[in-house]
């Protein structure tokens, strides 16, 4: 199974390690250990020339002298941050419920010798440092109880943003065919609806050919509307009144729309016929 008597970094093999001594006799060779082997080493392979592209064929294989000058200072290993992140899970152990906050501080503590300093001070001195901490604490926490807050609504700002491209998306492609029915007219049926949405129920499908045979026939008609704020990233619900309808080649219906706990303070829109039917069959618009 193994034929060199050095190892990948040119290293001597043991010959007396009983391991080598293993691989090294007959009898545990066969064509799926082959095949395994040859997998394992192909993906070896891939792994290390991907992670040490860079050392290879990059701009560590051969370092210019501004590179070593400015990486001299630099850690051969990775041993300081893996004492640290073990005191960091000790902590965490310790005192599960404890602020991610409170478990830095005394990690940074401990690592920056911050006692031991303290330690040199006089009485008054000291004094006077913990009292200056723990009002700029105070303030820290203020500080970072808006910077949370603020990350919190951009984040669902985002969320909210990429769910409106989706939706958009959809209502777009929905407007489409709910265009195509409206040009249809009287011709439009039930069938061809139910093709198009095989999911929606028997009442919206007679309410969409209700609107393209007879668009005057909703008017007078009220209604519950989803609308979605943008600026408050979240979606309202309006009530509404179809009003009236203006032009023949493209219709568009004149809809009056309230707060349900303020009717009083109400506003027209005009939307076209193809937006109520999309909305109808999406289900932000329901006749009431």
């Amino acid at each position: 199974m193994i034929t060199g008597d050095v190892d990948c970094f040119d290293y001597q093999l043991a010959q007396d390690d009983k391991t080598l001594q293993s691989l090294l006799g007959d009898g545990i060779m066969d064509d799926s250990m082959e095949r395994e082997i040859e997998a394992f080493v192909a993906g070896t392979s891939e792994v290390l020339c991907r992670q040490l592209s860079k050392y290879l064929t990059g701009d560590f294989s051969n370092p210019s002298d501004k590179l070593l000058e400015e990486t001299e200072n630099a850690p051969i290993h990775n041993m300081e941050s893996e004492r640290t992140l073990g005191m960091v899970d000790a902590q965490i152990r310790r005192a599960p419920n404890a602020g991610i906050d409170l478990i830095s501080a005394k990690v940074r503590c401990k690592k920056n010798k911050t006692m031991d300093w303290l330690s040199g001070k006089s009485v008054d001195s000291q004094r006077k440092l913990i009292r200056s901490a723990v009002q700029q604490r105070r303030a820290a926490i203020t500080v970072m109880k808006q910077r949370r807050e603020r990350n919190l609504r951009i984040m669902n700002q985002r969320l909210y943003e990429n769910v409106q491209k989706k939706e958009k998306k959809q209502t777009k492609l929905v407007e489409t065919v709910a265009a195509k029915f409206a040009s249809q007219g009287q011709e439009l049926t039930a069938a061809i609806v139910k093709s198009e949405f095989p999911s929606l129920d028997s009442e919206k499908v007679d309410q969409v050919v209700q609107i393209c045979h007879a668009p005057n026939s909703i008017i007078g008609r009220e209604c519950t509307h989803l609308w979605y704020d943008e600026e408050n990233c979240q979606w309202d619900l309006y009530y509404g009144s179809i009003k009236s309808l203006k032009g023949r080649k493209y219709i568009k219906f004149i809809v009056e729309y309230w707060f349900p706990d303020s009717p009083e303070d109400s506003h027209d829109a005009v939307l076209m016929i193809k937006q109520i039917i999309a909305d109808l069959i999406l289900g932000d618009l329901v006749f009431t």
